[in-house]
């Protein structure tokens, strides 16, 4: 999964398989960014991002 945030900021994280639930019983467990990508120098915000097919990589774009 991979979020992009008002704080400038691309994070991506990894989605557990979680089995399914008895009645009654909820699974919480939090997630934890695995990657954080933003622009230090300029502070630009990004405008798109992509996985590609595979999932390998990670493409992002923005405005200068």
């Amino acid at each position: 999964m991979l979020t992009n945030s008002t704080d400038r900021a691309l994070r991506r994280f990894e989605v557990p398989s979680y089995p399914r639930p008895e009645e009654g019983t909820l699974n919480e467990v939090p997630l934890e960014p695995l990657q954080k990508f933003n622009d230090p120098i300029n502070k630009l915000s990004w405008n798109a991002a992509v996985f590609s097919p595979d999932g390998e990589w990670l493409a992002g774009g923005g405005l200068c």
